[in-house]
């Protein structure tokens, strides 16, 4: 038989676990709700017990903690990617071989900006829905 316990939120299984491993909330489900369950998880799902202990597969929906941690690797991402860009830019205006204008630097210096501003805040009240917009190359980059 097979059993899930809300406290643990885990399965076990008497063929394998004794008696006195498997808690006293345990409740008993049948092999095809196992099944169902494992499924629902490997599609996203998470499993939480519902109100009468028995395991459900729900939607994962992140706590505003989780999305804003989420929000601030994207812009640590974004910050990561236009690394290779601005040194590009550094070595062109060096050398004095490049068609990019102060306005394009400039938009990809104030686009870093906004990133960094994202790692350094505290999380707000409403997390955005997207990262700053990324600035087009110029033609012919």
């Amino acid at each position: 038989m097979l059993f899930y316990s809300k406290t643990t939120r885990g399965f076990y299984d008497d063929a394998i676990h004794t008696e006195a491993q498997i808690p006293s909330d345990a409740v008993e489900i049948t092999q095809e709700e196992h099944q169902a369950l494992m499924v629902a998880q490997s599609e996203g799902k998470i499993i939480q017990p519902d109100a009468n202990g028995a395991p459900e597969a729900v939607d994962f929906v992140p706590t505003t903690a989780q999305q804003w941690a989420a929000y601030q690797q994207g812009a640590q991402k974004g910050l990561a990617d236009s690394d290779t860009t601005m040194h590009r830019i550094a070595e062109g205006v060096a050398l004095g071989r490049t068609s990019w204008t102060a306005a394009d630097v400039g938009a990809w210096v104030d686009y870093r900006r906004l990133l960094r501003s994202i790692l350094s805040e505290a999380q707000p009240a409403t997390i955005p829905q997207a990262l700053p917009a990324k600035p087009a190359y110029p033609a012919g980059t």
